[in-house]
């Protein structure tokens, strides 16, 4: 019994870092004209590429069904355990509601599902919050109460560097980040999350739009103890390059957690596909 942690798999939560807090992770779908694949089940990170580069038609993600998060709730709830369910934000996503649905569905269970507002390691840092506030004994409400202030620092810790523009359009998600469209090929895009995708920045050719990176990194995040978290899409080399040269100006506490930006995410960003992601440390 006490507190069980479940997310998504647009959290991007490392498999073994999930494993060892035991985080359940209920998985999107992606769609690839008739075939439906479980992101990070029955499709990774390089089969989606492969595919990606082959397939006529962008593909496409669902949210899991409610079914599907009923099944978890159940199983984890069986022994008198309290779940908090944390999501990517409900206006990327559909996802949420399904959770919500199931909750409802067991009325008996201790089950409060919490928006993020936010995806991919802005996420799964706040996942992995709450699962060490979970293991180190807290009760859910204190966690949910750190959660509330946390998800706002998240919203203002991350900047993703992408190739293109054209994913994130075509797949609907482009939010605020629309007002950079319509920037030359060479022109290289930094956007941000929060509650929606946001403009972050833009530069002419990749090596600048690196260096903005770890600008925009640099000035937001100040002399702040942070923990650190750098996520790719096919770019693992430059993503610890990134991640060297953000050593060199945060205030990086602990080792950097390397993260595979999954399929469903992918599918709206894109390859070669850089972000990093911070949140103040605690204390302990």
């Amino acid at each position: 019994m006490g507190v069980k942690i479940v997310t998504d798999s647009t959290s991007d939560l490392p498999k073994e870092l999930a494993e060892e807090y035991g985080v359940t992770v209920v998985p999107l779908n992606v769609h690839f004209e008739d075939e439906v694949f479980v992101d990070g089940v029955t499709i990774n990170q390089d089969e989606f590429l492969a595919k990606l580069t082959t397939s006529k038609v962008m593909p496409r993600t669902s949210q899991p069904s409610p079914g599907s998060f009923r099944e978890v709730y159940e199983k984890l709830t069986a022994d008198g355990s309290q779940v908090i369910s944390v999501h990517i934000g409900e206006k990327l996503s559909g996802t949420l509601q399904s959770a919500r649905m199931a909750a409802e569905m067991l009325p008996e269970a201790d089950i409060t599902v919490v928006d993020s507002k936010n995806a991919t390691m802005a996420l799964g840092l706040l996942v992995l919050l709450a699962a060490e506030a979970a293991r180190s004994g807290q009760g859910k409400d204190e966690i949910l109460q750190m959660l509330e202030k946390r998800i706002a620092e998240a919203g203002q810790g991350n900047v993703i560097l992408v190739d293109t523009l054209e994913y994130l359009q075509k797949n609907g998600r482009i939010g605020k980040a629309a007002s950079l469209l319509g920037t030359l090929l060479a022109v290289k895009v930094l956007i941000r999350v929060d509650e929606v995708v946001q403009p972050a920045g833009k530069e002419r050719g990749r090596s600048k739009a690196v260096k903005a990176l770890i600008n925009y990194a640099q000035e937001h995040a100040g002399k702040t103890p942070v923990r650190l978290a750098v996520a790719h899409v096919g770019a693992l080399d430059e993503a610890e390059k990134i991640a060297g040269q953000l050593k060199e100006v945060l205030n990086v506490v602990g080792e950097v957690i390397y993260a595979e930006i999954g399929p469903v995410v992918a599918t709206h960003t894109g390859p070669r596909t850089v972000g990093a992601f911070w949140l103040p440390a605690t204390e302990n």
